[in-house]
């Protein structure tokens, strides 16, 4: 009985709630709280947010259960040796082949029309796009049933992420914990947000504004553990920001918008790790 009420809490309750009875420091919540709302356009206080945490402690890297990793050669390496793989196996890959439709026959996907013209069929149809693009865009709405259409149609789904690779000219010298040589917390998930109530008004502001004006961002530089990434003594970093809203209100594009809040980020890192902003030699949002 008692982990079936453990596991109803993870499935029901807020990350925040679960937490809060778990842990007494702020910095202690906040360094697992933000796993609640990665990718997830919520406060920690959202109910099922605890689920989220779980999902991103669910996995395991060489054995490790619940840690994370990086692909040396960068996350390219990652596609690049299943297509290795694929290609032992016979398979033939094609790239940039738009799919515009998928061919359904009989209730069952025999094959997809490319935006070319060409039409390729198969015994099997295997597809990875989000299933709102699927059903939505390229299956035939007469082949799909009508309340599971507009159950679709209606679903909500959007990242509430704002995501930044940056190339650096130096290590970032953090005001917690100074020095520009490596060491262990360069190489590990170095997250801004120093409490519960801070990830929760960083959704309020961004559910108002469009963005958060003070975000949650995750530092990671992959060049630490892998100096493939960067020339010698310069370095790479991911920023995995949040929140932002997946659209903005008020007919507002982000292609107005990108830049300032590219700014707004690198200002933020640069707040707790002061001189950051001058080791920004390029970025990419």
């Amino acid at each position: 009985m008692a982990q079936r009420r453990a596991l109803l809490d993870l499935f029901t309750k807020s990350a925040g709630d679960y937490l809060d009875g778990w842990f007494e420091t702020d910095c202690v919540k906040a360094a697992f709280g933000f796993d609640s709302i990665v990718g997830t356009f919520a406060s920690p206080y959202t109910p099922n947010t605890a689920y989220v945490l779980l999902h991103h402690v669910f996995g395991e890297v060489n054995g490790k259960k619940g840690a994370w990793g990086h692909a040396i050669g960068g996350m390219g390496a990652i596609t690049q040796a299943m297509a290795n793989a694929a290609r032992e196996r016979g398979v033939e890959i094609e790239v940039e082949a738009s799919v515009r439709e998928v061919i359904v026959e009989k209730g069952r996907a025999v094959g997809v029309m490319l935006k070319d013209g060409r039409t390729i069929r198969a015994r099997a149809v295997a597809s990875n796009v989000h299933p709102k693009l699927l059903f939505d865009q390229l299956v035939p709405a007469e082949a799909l049933p009508p309340d599971f259409l507009a159950r679709m149609r209606r679903w909500k789904s959007g990242s509430g992420t704002f995501r930044m690779n940056v190339a650096l000219s130096e290590l970032p010298s953090f005001a917690a914990l100074p020095g520009r040589e490596p060491a262990d917390h360069h190489t590990a998930g170095i997250i801004i947000a120093p409490s519960l109530a801070y990830m929760d008004r960083a959704y309020d502001d961004a559910k108002r504004a469009g963005w958060s004006r003070e975000p949650i961002i995750e530092m990671l530089i992959p060049s630490t553990l892998d100096d493939s990434l960067a020339p010698k003594g310069q370095h790479v970093a991911s920023l995995f920001c949040q929140h932002v809203q997946p659209t903005l209100s008020d007919g507002r594009s982000w292609d107005d918008h990108r830049e300032t809040v590219a700014d707004l980020m690198i200002a933020i890192v640069d707040r707790y790790a002061p001189g950051f902003q001058q080791s920004v030699l390029g970025r990419r949002s």
